[in-house]
């Protein structure tokens, strides 16, 4: 009985000691880099589904082909102390995941260039901007949800054209915040049937 009573106790003061206003962690993240991973599941006999990075002269079946997408970010921790904490302890690690509430900085725009000949629509040089789903939104509504401010971390791209089936494909990302930096990434070459 004591147990329990003790247990019904101390339960209730951890809550309190890890209060989310009061965590070392920062609400915001500040971008610095942008990353983007060629990904391709893979429907297994047994009905599970596995994910296969793409590297370099790889290839994947289109329909099952997309990129993860994400921002390389830094997180600045609070400095301030809790004046008083039954449990000190735990404050040893983060209440919250770092940047939970997304980034203070806005999208201006994004863009993913073809650099080699995609299909007969789309040459070298083109941009996707209608031919691509954003986190399964048209690139227009991604950037007008994120104007406000940089909600997620990790995004998803979604090719919506068939590629040359013959062809290598490669790809340069722009990602564009509206204070005026701009990050850019090149995938590898691989081939999409």
């Amino acid at each position: 009985m004591k147990k329990v009573i003790l247990l019904l106790l101390i339960f209730p003061l951890m809550q309190l000691a890890c209060d989310r206003d009061e965590c070392k962690t920062s609400r915001f993240f500040n971008t610095v880099g942008v990353k983007l991973i060629p990904m391709a599941m893979e429907e297994k006999a047994n009905g599970h589904v596995d994910y296969k990075t793409i590297y370099k002269d790889d290839s994947a079946v289109f329909t099952q082909f997309y990129f993860d997408g994400y921002l390389n970010a830094e997180y600045y921790s609070k400095q301030n102390q809790p004046a008083f904490s039954a449990f000190p302890k735990a404050y040893a690690t983060d209440c919250a995941n770092p940047g939970f509430d997304g980034s203070e900085e806005k999208v201006a725009n994004i863009y993913l260039i073809a650099l080699g000949y995609y299909n007969d629509r789309i040459q070298p040089g083109d941009t996707l901007k209608n031919d691509i789903l954003i986190n399964d939104m048209p690139v227009a509504q991604y950037v007008s949800e994120n104007s406000q401010h940089i909600k997620d971390q990790y995004f998803t791209i979604k090719l919506l054209q068939r590629p040359n089936r013959k062809e290598m494909q490669a790809f340069k990302l722009i990602y564009q915040l509206t204070n005026g930096e701009t990050y850019e990434v090149i995938t590898p070459r691989f081939k999409l049937y």
